[in-house]
């Protein structure tokens, strides 16, 4: 969060920079009203963190006062799980280095001094969009003092990280892979090494005064490279206006359609870039086949097998993933009475999800 100060000189910038462009004999007047567009949003959202800021500092002071003045009073400072940015400490929980499905990206990008703060309403990606378009920000300032972090360009307009992680959480919500348990890691370069283990320590019963041999865990590691899923849309400016519901029609359809392409690539990504490789085209991975072209189940054999297979490695499976065919299949399964086939109890204790990204 800028400081006044900050904000005063951010201004004065904008403005020197305006009074160049009307002066730039070199441009087109389409060009400088284009320029000039970008300015004046700019200055609208530097205009709206100054209010943002001078509320939050006046409530600051206000419950330090409470405190005796001194920071380090309340509780003795900040903790864990708080975070102390430049306008001073909130309750915030910090997610670890790997986000659980339960987390999200807005409350990890909170941790870094982005996004929602205290004081301030969430977020809305819906109300941004509407906002961007129609030049109405009302009822969205905080979503126009996220706009100080992008510049719109030709062709399109990037939306600002706050914002984005907005939609990455509803994608989350919604892709079979993470409601499966995936992890989701933050990544702020470009690759990311992390370790896998792949060897146990070897252990040996122990005589009195004997020597004690060691062993090596061993492992090694797994390269992690950042990706980019852009949706570039065009919406008319009449539906914004007369749709009031499109903002957030919208925004759930970017991430339903996120949430699709992340299952795909996760579950069977070719690997070949730009495109992540899934689980299905990585080596060491068990397959337990079911024909060319996949057939028909007859029964949970096919299942319980790889279930078998994540325990010998010394895994406990806890979601299963097929096509909508295999769960039709499934559930019309009958024993000899024509009785309802009774589920196995290690396959009735999975997360049974369904997804068309997944082949018969």
């Amino acid at each position: 969060m800028k400081t006044p100060p900050q904000i005063a000189a951010e201004m004065g910038r904008l403005a020197d920079q305006a009074s160049a462009t009307n002066a730039d004999p070199n441009k087109s007047p389409q060009s400088k009203q284009r320029e000039l567009k970008d300015i004046r949003t700019k200055v609208m959202a530097l205009d709206a963190e100054f209010n943002v800021t001078r509320n939050f500092e006046t409530k600051r002071r206000s419950l330090l006062d409470s405190f005796g003045g001194d920071p380090g009073s309340i509780g003795g400072g900040p903790g864990p799980g708080v975070w102390d940015g430049p306008a001073g400490p909130y309750a915030e929980p910090v997610p670890a280095d790997r986000l659980t499905p339960s987390q999200s990206v807005s409350g990890w990008l909170a941790t870094k001094g982005l996004g929602h703060r205290p004081g301030e309403p969430p977020l809305n990606f819906g109300r941004w969009f509407k906002g961007f378009a129609t030049g109405d920000w009302t009822g969205a300032e905080v979503e126009l003092k996220a706009m100080a972090e992008g510049t719109p360009s030709a062709g399109g307009v990037l939306v600002p990280t706050p914002l984005a992680s907005y939609v990455l959480d509803l994608a989350r919500n919604q892709a079979r892979v993470f409601q499966a348990g995936a992890v989701t890691v933050p990544m702020t370069s470009q690759t990311l090494k992390i370790a896998r283990q792949t060897g146990d320590p070897a252990l040996a019963w122990h005589s009195e005064a004997a020597t004690i041999n060691p062993s090596s865990l061993t492992f090694d590691a797994v390269t992690l490279k950042a990706q980019t899923l852009p949706c570039l849309i065009k919406v008319s400016l009449e539906l914004l206006e007369d749709a009031p519901n499109a903002d957030s029609v919208i925004s759930n359809a970017i991430a339903m359609a996120m949430a699709l392409e992340l299952d795909r690539v996760a579950l069977r990504g070719s690997g070949i870039d730009p495109e992540p490789k899934g689980i299905r085209n990585t080596s060491g991975v068990t397959v337990q086949s079911m024909g060319a072209n996949g057939a028909a189940p007859t029964n949970y054999d096919p299942f319980l097998t790889a279930i078998e297979a994540v325990r010998t490695a010394n895994w406990e499976p806890n979601a299963a993933i097929y096509s909508p065919r295999t769960s039709g299949e499934l559930s019309r399964l009958k024993d000899v009475q024509l009785n309802p086939m009774r589920l196995p109890d290690d396959f009735a204790a999975l997360d049974r999800l369904v997804t068309n990204q997944v082949p018969n």
